[in-house]
C-alpha cells in the first residue's frame, strides 16, 4: 500500500471551498460521495487501495484536508482545465475531510518542519512518496487527529476495513455487510491470491471483531452414553427416562492431509457444501471465543472455511487476534 500526495490549490482549482465545505457537512452525516476523483501524475504505479492525502496549497492556510484511498487503477479522460490536454484520474474513497479554514488540524506549517523533504505549498498532484517518508507521515497524521480529539487509536485501522464496503454509505449498512461476513470474505481471498504482512494483518484485525459459523456435535455424558449404548436396539424409552443435564457442544474438528487437526470457522453458511453436516448445529461465534477454545483443545491451527479455499491459522498467529482484542 503506497501513499500519494495531491494538491488543491482553491483560488485555481474547479474544485471549491464551498464544495468542500458541503463534503464534510455529508461527512458528518456519514454521508461520503460514490463519485469523486482527482489528477494523478505518477499515475502508472498506482493501484486500488494505496492511500492519498489532499494537501491545499497556495494559500496562507496550506494543510491537509482530506485523506482517503483509491478505488483502483487510473483512467485517462480530458484535462478539468479544458486545454485540449489530457490527464489520468483516479477514483478516491474518502475517509475523512478537514476543514480549509486557517484554523486547520493539519497545517502546513506543523509538518513542513517535521517533513522538509515534501513540498507543502505547491507541486504536481498525484506524487508517490518513498516508504520511509509515508511511514512516518501516516503515524505523525494519527498522533495529530487523535491529540486533537477528532480521531481514536482505533480510527485508522476502522477506515482500512470500511474500505472493503466503499459503495456502504452508512453504518447500519456496514455492520450487515460485516455480519453477512462479506468483506471477511473479500480480505480472505486478497490475502490467498497474494499473501502479505499488510493484507494478513488488514484479514487478522477485522477477525478480532467478527462472529463466524461453527459446526457442533452435541456430547453426551458418560452416563447418558453408556445409557444409549446399553438401549441402542430398544425401539422406545423407558417411561420416564430423559438425558442428563451434562450435554455439551463440542467443535467438529477437521484434520488436513498431514493429519492436523484444525479448529473449523465459516465466514456464512453459503460457504458449508450441501453434503456436510447434515446432523450438526451450527453456532456463530466471535473470533475470539474460537481462538480461545482451540487453545484450550490444544489444536495446532484455525482454519477458515475449510472446503472452500481453505486459509489455515496457526496458532501462533492466532495468538496475535487476542493481542489485538486486548489492546482494543
Amino acid at each position: 500500500m503506497s501513499l500519494y500526495i495531491l494538491r488543491w490549490n482553491p483560488l485555481t482549482g474547479n474544485y471549491k471551498p464551498a464544495d468542500h465545505k458541503k463534503l464534510i457537512n455529508h461527512m458528518k452525516k456519514g454521508e461520503r460521495p460514490l463519485c469523486f476523483n482527482w489528477s494523478v501524475h505518477d499515475w502508472q504505479s498506482l493501484e486500488a487501495e494505496d492511500m492519498f492525502i489532499l494537501q491545499q496549497v497556495g494559500t496562507d492556510a496550506d494543510g491537509i484536508v482530506m485523506i482517503g484511498s483509491f478505488r483502483g487503477n487510473c483512467f485517462e479522460e480530458e484535462s478539468w482545465r479544458r486545454d485540449g490536454k489530457r490527464l489520468h484520474y483516479a477514483d478516491m474513497f474518502i475517509w475523512d475531510a478537514f476543514s480549509c479554514g486557517k484554523k486547520k488540524a493539519l497545517s502546513a506549517s506543523h509538518f513542513e518542519k517535521l517533513f522538509p523533504e515534501i513540498d507543502w505549498h505547491g507541486g504536481h498532484s498525484g506524487v508517490k512518496i518513498d516508504e520511509d517518508t509515508e511511514e512516518r507521515l501516516i503515524d505523525e497524521i494519527q498522533k495529530v487527529l487523535i491529540r486533537k480529539g477528532l480521531w481514536n487509536a482505533d480510527t485508522y485501522m476502522d477506515f482500512l476495513m470500511a474500505d472493503h464496503a466503499a459503495e456502504v454509505s452508512g453504518k447500519e449498512e456496514l455492520k450487515s455487510f460485516m455480519k453477512d461476513g462479506l468483506i471477511l470474505l473479500q480480505l480472505k481471498h486478497e490475502y490467498r491470491e497474494a499473501p502479505d504482512t499488510d493484507k494478513l494483518m488488514k484479514l487478522l484485525w477485522f477477525l478480532k471483531d467478527s462472529e463466524i459459523i461453527v459446526p457442533m456435535n452435541i456430547v453426551l455424558s458418560e452416563n447418558d452414553q453408556k445409557w444409549l449404548d446399553r438401549h441402542s436396539s430398544a425401539l422406545f424409552a423407558p417411561r420416564g427416562w430423559k438425558l442428563g443435564d451434562e450435554m455439551t457442544l463440542e467443535p467438529d474438528i477437521v484434520e488436513d492431509n498431514e493429519g492436523g487437526r484444525a479448529y473449523p470457522m465459516f465466514t456464512n453458511m453459503a460457504q458449508l457444501p450441501d453434503d456436510y453436516g447434515e446432523d450438526f448445529s451450527y453456532v456463530k461465534k466471535s473470533v475470539v471465543a474460537c481462538v480461545e477454545e482451540a487453545k484450550k483443545m490444544k489444536l495446532e491451527k484455525l482454519v477458515l472455511d475449510p472446503f472452500t479455499a481453505p486459509l489455515s491459522l496457526p496458532m501462533e498467529v492466532a495468538d496475535i487476534i487476542l493481542d489485538m482484542a486486548a489492546n482494543s
